[in-house]
């Protein structure tokens, strides 16, 4: 296992949180030793970096030193050295963001890796979801989230670095958001960004907040919402520095008979484009147009 200064791998049952806090305890101390790392790095101003999960296949999450910039490895797997993962915020793990190697999680179900479907499913979890639309490669990392359990409050969190040679302080961010509203009780998926190496404070950016329809379709269908900004770090991120996005699930209790099941979430075409600093105004006058862009299709099946 190697140890990170964000997320370090911390294995877990979903279902026993004396494991999680064992786990927690003995790892903890070698995140203090560990060096970090990140797959994912911009290596010049302006560059662009595009993830759409091409090859997932909802298989879990496993260690690499393979630079995938936030892509699949080849066995189907997420890198836990791009991605940390966290299935519900449970007090005993204060905030850290977990990463994990699959093989450690114990009993079944393994929430984590629920394999691939193209709609409703009966198992809370992680899974690559064939939406149709823009998810031309039949993938996109998505969740089934269940109340007061799996994706409660849990996240995904992308780890990025800065190798430009130069600070930077924006991004250009856009990415596609599908649903699948077959249940009663509604998800939220909220972003935010944050720029400490160690236990990052993350910044809401409250536009980009997604919801979706607490009733349940009469016919569900996937649907698709692209969302767009460009998101400002208050402290410039130094050459050699990480920085972090996060998409963090929370289901939303409406009614008394809601379902214990949420509707289902998947993230799928991630572009983070490096802005060049204010003193490049054409260029930041080019991605300003993609700030607050928001727009919806609906997947013709």
């Amino acid at each position: 296992m190697n140890a990170t200064d964000h997320g370090c791998p911390i294995l877990f049952s979903a279902d026993s949180i004396t494991m999680k806090r064992l786990f927690t305890a003995v790892l903890a101390a070698g995140c203090l030793f560990g060096t970090a790392s990140a797959d994912v790095t911009f290596n010049a101003v302006g560059e662009q970096v595009t993830i759409d999960f091409q090859g997932f296949t909802g298989a879990g999450f496993g260690q690499s030193a393979t630079d995938t910039q936030g892509q699949p490895l080849g066995d189907g797997t997420m890198n836990t050295s791009d991605w940390s993962v966290l299935t519900f915020l449970d007090p005993g793990l204060s905030e850290f963001g977990v990463n994990f190697d699959e093989d450690m999680i114990s009993p079944a179900p393994n929430e984590f890796a629920q394999g691939s479907s193209s709609g409703s499913t009966a198992q809370s979890g992680v899974y690559s979801f064939e939406t149709g639309g823009s998810n031309t490669n039949d993938a996109a990392l998505g969740f089934r989230p269940e109340d007061d359990s799996v994706f409660d409050e849990g996240d995904f969190t992308l780890r990025l670095a800065n190798n430009t040679g130069s600070s930077l302080s924006s991004f250009a961010v856009t990415f596609s958001v599908f649903d699948f509203n077959d249940k009663n009780m509604s998800t939220q998926l909220d972003f935010s960004f944050a720029n400490l190496d160690d236990d990052p404070a993350f910044t809401a950016n409250t536009a980009l907040t997604h919801i979706t329809d607490s009733d349940a379709a009469t016919v569900p269908d996937w649907d698709e919402t692209v969302l767009s900004t460009v998101i400002n770090f208050g402290t410039p991120i130094a050459d050699g520095e990480q920085f972090f996005l996060r998409w963090q699930g929370q289901t939303a209790v409406d009614d008394a008979n809601a379902d214990p099941l949420g509707d289902i979430v998947a993230i799928d075409n991630i572009s983070i484009t490096a802005v060049p600093e204010p003193s490049s105004l054409l260029a930041l006058g080019a991605v300003s147009a993609l700030a607050a862009r928001r727009y919806r299709r609906r997947k013709n099946g």
